[in-house]
C-alpha cells in the first residue's frame, strides 16, 4: 500500500465591531487586538474544512483567461481565447475568487507530476 499526502485546511472566521474614525483605523485596531491575543478564533468560528491533494498540481501549459463581469446580472463569464466560457453567479469579490477557482478546477489542464509516494 502507498502513502499519500493530504492537506487539511480549516478556515476560521469572525466578524467584530470596532469603533474607529475610519476603516483603516478599525483594521489597525482589529490587527492589534488579534496580535495581542485579545481575539482568539476557535472551533466556534469554523467556516469550512477543505481537503486537498498535496503537493499542489502544476499547470500543463500557459493560459490566458478572459473574465467578463456583468454587474446588472451579478454574473461573470470566464474563458480562454478558444472557449465560449463558463458563467457563474458573482455579486462580490468572494464569489469572483470562488468562480475563478471553480473554473480552474473544471476547465484547466494540470498534472500532479510532483506527486510523491512516501
Amino acid at each position: 500500500m502507498s502513502k499519500y499526502q493530504v492537506e487539511i485546511v480549516e478556515t476560521l472566521r469572525r466578524v467584530i465591531d470596532v469603533e474607529a474614525n475610519s476603516y483603516e483605523e478599525a483594521l489597525e485596531k482589529a490587527k492589534t487586538k488579534y496580535d495581542k491575543s485579545d481575539i482568539i478564533l476557535d472551533w466556534k468560528d469554523l467556516e469550512s474544512v477543505d481537503y486537498k491533494k498535496y503537493p499542489y498540481p502544476e499547470l500543463k501549459e500557459d493560459i490566458m483567461l478572459e473574465i467578463n463581469y456583468d454587474k446588472i446580472n451579478n454574473s461573470v463569464i470566464i474563458g480562454t481565447e478558444n472557449s465560449s466560457g463558463a458563467e457563474y453567479h458573482c455579486s462580490d469579490t468572494k464569489d469572483l475568487k470562488n468562480s475563478i477557482n471553480e473554473y480552474i478546477d473544471d476547465y484547466i489542464d494540470y498534472t500532479y507530476e510532483n506527486e510523491m509516494n512516501l
